[in-house]
């Protein structure tokens, strides 16, 4: 049962005395994943030879390749530290650079070298040769540095290949190796866990749990390590034994005390549920405080239990012996007994054969969020049941989930005509429930309705797409949005009145798309309030969020107007307190707070702005105008005059809820990033682009390849982008494609996911699942057919964060930058064209939801060159063919690559200018005329 299929049993297996690896093991299949190696799979620069040197040390040569990737600030698991008799290191910062990337790769091939000259018999496996351990710790390694560099399929078959090895030994085939040493029983704990890791990140919960028990079984009582027993209780909960998951979770407590007991002896601490909570509130490394697991709420341990055990599904935990130190384990096991013994009743000797609906709803929301969409299912549906309290309520969200990433273009289209009827079907309900708080919580959907919008629109009755439909939603769960008193001053005449009161909303003041695409305006719009209009007042009111580099650099430069800190439950009170003219929201509809709302009026006049999210909000009646740069092939909305210093739109391609005011032009002005001075990243202080082949080296790159980068999260890749892909794989030879490149979030380091983040889904683009899920069918479709397996060699995924500098550096590094489409991917496009990195787009097939924001550069561009029209060599194409074609022009065509490059960094689109050239301005100027409908 634990055995892979594919792994042949030892009396099926042929073994040679002298070399018994040379038939059973074959690791020529690493250059399909890693796209490097000959036929034979030796990686470029091994030397066999190196090994067949009598006094050549394997463990010292590994050895050396462990330093290297520890030093280079990579987390390795314990075992591996064990077996080579290494100190395990404390666990470093989550920070990835381009030297690490480079030393992780050249690790990967070093120990490729070693384990590849073993197999291919060149070198004898036994006494006079390399020895079995000394193979077993090289495949060891060489399957955690595959998974850190993305490669979770290359490193299962590794393992699988351990796994026979184990086998081998403990069927006697191989001489001087007993499957009772002690090494051997470790290796077969830490092979079993890893494929049960492995196989949790590729969403199959049931293998991954059968793996688990096996390394349970395998490894002796007394010696269980905590952190196996809680990936095996995150597997119960989550495929939903609770019986199973109560009792494993008491046996990883006892496990917990028996730890403790050998290390304090008999006076073991009790826990103890109820101490106060700054007892054990500790701080986060940069100081912070960070959330106390242990409090006086009883419903507060189960929360806590259910959000660590979905983290630790496939978590690399620290092994037991450092448990009792690590004050999140000791927090962790406090709030485990709290959620059994006060919450689950353990000690009224009820049976805990399930969960209180709430904390089923709680767990279906992570897991969905992390992409066990099966299992999330399930919880969910517990929780909605028709006699649960707020069954009808905890509905509402599982019937209108979606998924990050689609398995196919079938499965998107079915997933989408359910969600759109689930949509629709709500509205017609009287019986739906009412809860304002609910909304707030129930709408985790939000961000990714962009990426569901098939059609312009819903045929259900009700008029506009999904979004109106969300906001109709809204209105029906809570009529107490409908409250029109919006707290302001008198009524004024239409015209300009430079004493308003602006207040600007907002969530993501942090370095996220929207302060990296309004941060520029927002600086001016400040300044209205002293200098430009000094009876302007303006006030800047934003949730709680991380406090990074970006959101310092946006403080400093609105200096001298009103932050006003929205407070849950209060922010409409709030607002209506400071009797605003205008409101401003930044970032409709990513958060489900703001979005609330928006739904109430608040202030006399209510505007939405343009987003890497969507152009329309689907609110009417309090939210008055949506403001868009370009022309853009924008629809109409409510009809009305024109505004000064605006167009309005007036084709009917696309219907709004809002006024569509449409701005003339398009301006970012200086790019906002993760350097210490919030500016985005500079490329020439990065080795990558400094060091000569450096770029090409680090990342495995032939250095001829014409590389095509597509730095966007997993939601933008639909399964028609995937045929592009493939397109351009067939139509250059040269091309290597790489996927998810993104800048390091500093956030990501320090900020507990739960403190900041659980209102923004997108934040974290690639969670391990879905990149997985993503992974698996761009592989089915671009290694499919004749000749795909070539293809798909020439494609790699970095879903890791880089340092800014290195991701500045590896755009100016790409030859094209390919825009997602039907879903536009703005920002990273815009920061690609920043550093003078062509960008193509296929405006014609971009949805509603993402616009058509980088054609609209491309035309701005050439407005502004007094081209006209936006008619130009490059670089948005009318359809699928021709967005191949200019991409492959534009990556061998150095002459007319040049020319474009020259373009864009002639272009004054990243000018710090003051207004804006006009952009900014023409905003500001609506704002302090405009009116309401």
């Amino acid at each position: 049962m634990l055995l892979a299929p594919s792994s042949p049993s030892p009396s099926q297996t042929t073994i040679d005395p002298v070399n018994p690896f040379l038939h059973s093991l074959q690791v020529n299949y690493f250059p399909f994943y890693f796209g490097i190696g000959d036929s034979h799979g030796i990686p470029p620069n091994c030397t066999i030879s190196t090994f067949t040197n009598p006094t050549f040390s394997f463990d010292s040569y590994l050895t050396s390749v462990v330093n290297d990737v520890t030093e280079a600030q990579f987390h390795l698991p314990a075992h591996i530290y064990s077996i080579l008799s290494l100190p395990v290191p404390p666990r470093p910062a989550s920070f990835m650079v381009g030297s690490s990337i480079h030393t992780l790769h050249n690790s990967i091939q070093r120990v490729q070298c070693m384990v590849a000259a073993c197999t291919d018999g060149e070198i004898s496996v036994g006494e006079t040769g390399i020895g079995y351990k000394s193979l077993y710790k090289g495949m060891s390694l060489l399957s955690t540095l595959s998974v850190l560099g993305g490669q979770v399929d290359y490193s299962t078959k590794l393992l699988n290949d351990m796994y026979k090895i184990l086998g081998l030994i403990k069927e006697g085939s191989l001489v001087g190796a007993t499957a009772k040493d002690e090494f051997w029983q470790g290796a077969k704990v830490f092979t079993l866990t890893k494929l049960g890791q492995n196989t949790a990140m590729q969403n199959s919960l049931p293998a991954a749990l059968a793996f688990y028990q096996g390394a349970a079984e395998a490894e002796p009582a007394s010696r269980r390590s905590i952190s196996l027993l809680n990936h095996i209780a995150a597997c119960h909960l989550a495929i939903g034994d609770i019986s199973s998951f109560v009792n494993v979770s008491e046996e990883m407590l006892e496990a917990y005390h028996f730890s403790l007991s050998n290390i304090f002896g008999e006076q073991t601490p009790e826990f103890n549920v109820s101490i106060p909570a700054k007892e054990v509130f500790f701080k986060d490394s940069d100081g912070r405080g960070g959330r106390s697991t242990s409090s006086s709420n009883p419903k507060q341990f189960c929360r806590n239990v259910l959000n660590n055990a979905v983290l630790n599904i496939y978590g690399d935990d620290v092994d037991s012996p450092n448990l009792p130190h690590a004050k999140a384990i000791v927090e962790q096991m406090d709030s485990l007994n709290g959620c059994l013994h006060i919450e689950l009743g353990r000690k009224k000797g009820r049976e805990a054969s399930e969960l209180p609906s709430k904390l089923h709803f709680s767990l279906g929301r992570k897991l969905q969020k992390r992409g066990f969409t099966n299992e999330a299912l399930y919880h969910l549906r517990i929780a909605s049941g028709p006699f649960i309290k707020d069954g009808a309520l905890h509905q509402v969200y599982s019937r209108l989930a979606l998924p990050m990433v689609f398995d196919s273009l079938k499965n998107q289209a079915l997933t989408l005509s359910g969600f759109q009827h689930e949509l629709g079907s709500f509205l017609g309900k009287n019986s739906i429930v009412k809860n304002c708080d609910a909304i707030k919580t129930n709408f985790d959907v939000l961000p990714l309705i962009r990426f569901a919008e098939e059609t312009d629109i819903i045929d259900y009755g009700y008029e506009g797409d999904s979004y109106s439909l969300i906001s109709k939603l809204y209105y029906q769960m809570c009529p107490d949005l409908y409250r029109g008193d919006t707290g302001g001053g008198e009524e004024e005449n239409s015209g300009a009145n430079p004493n308003k009161r602006i207040g600007i909303v907002s969530s993501t003041l942090y370095n996220h798309p929207t302060a990296k695409t309004h941060g520029g305006l927002l600086k001016y719009l400040a300044s209205l309030g002293g200098g430009v209009s000094q009876g302007t007042q303006i006030v800047i009111a934003c949730y709680p969020t991380f406090s990074d580099t970006v959101t310092k650099r946006v403080m400093k430069e609105v200096q001298g107007v009103k932050n006003l800190g929205l407070t849950e439950g209060k922010e409409a009170e709030q607002l209506r307190a400071e009797k605003l003219d205008v409101i401003l929201y930044l970032d409709l509809p990513l958060d489900a707070r703001s979005y609330a709302l928006a739904h109430q009026r608040l202030a006399k006049t209510q505007v939405g702005l343009y987003g890497h999210h969507a152009y329309t909000s689907g609110i009417e009646d309090t939210l008055d105008y949506v403001l868009i740069p370009g022309a853009g092939g924008v629809g109409e909305g409510k009809g009305g005059g024109g505004v000064d210093g605006t167009e309005l739109a007036t084709s009917m391609t696309i219907q709004y809820s809002e006024q569509v005011v449409v701005i003339e032009g398009l301006h970012i002005g200086e790019m906002y990033g993760g350097l210490p001075e919030g500016t985005f990243g500079e490329y020439e202080q990065s080795p990558l682009y400094t060091d000569a082949g450096a770029f090409h080296s680090r990342f495995l790159l032939p250095e001829d390849a014409n590389v095509y980068l597509i730095p966007a999260s997993a939601p933008h890749f639909h399964p028609e982008f995937d045929s592009a892909i493939k397109a351009i794989l067939r139509a250059d030879p040269r091309a290597q494609v790489v996927v998810a490149l993104r800048e390091l979030n500093s956030a990501e380091k320090t900020a507990a996911e739960e403190d900041y983040f659980s209102h923004d889904l997108l934040q974290h683009g690639f969670p391990i699942v879905w990149g997985e899920k993503l992974k698996m069918r761009m592989k089915k479709k671009i290694a499919g057919g004749k000749r795909g397996g070539g293809l798909w060699r020439r494609v790699k995924f970095l879903s890791e964060g880089l340092a800014p500098n290195d991701y500045a550096a590896v755009l100016k590094m790409a030859d094209v930058v390919l825009d997602t489409f039907p879903f536009c991917n703005f920002v990273n496009s815009i920061e690609a064209l920043s550093v003078g990195t062509p960008v193509v787009t296929l405006g014609s097939r971009q949805r509603k939801g993402g616009g058509r924001l980088v054609a609209i550069w491309w035309e701005e561009l050439a407005r502004a060159e007094g081209e006209g029209g936006g008619e130009d060599e490059c670089c948005n194409a009318a359809d699928e063919e021709e967005f191949v074609d200019l991409a492959v022009r534009l990556a061998n065509d150095k002459a007319l690559r040049s020319r474009v490059v020259k373009r864009i960094e002639s272009s004054r689109m990243f000018d710090d200018h003051e207004d804006g050239y006009g952009f900014y301005k023409d905003v500001g100027d609506f704002l302090l005329s405009a009116t309401p409908l």
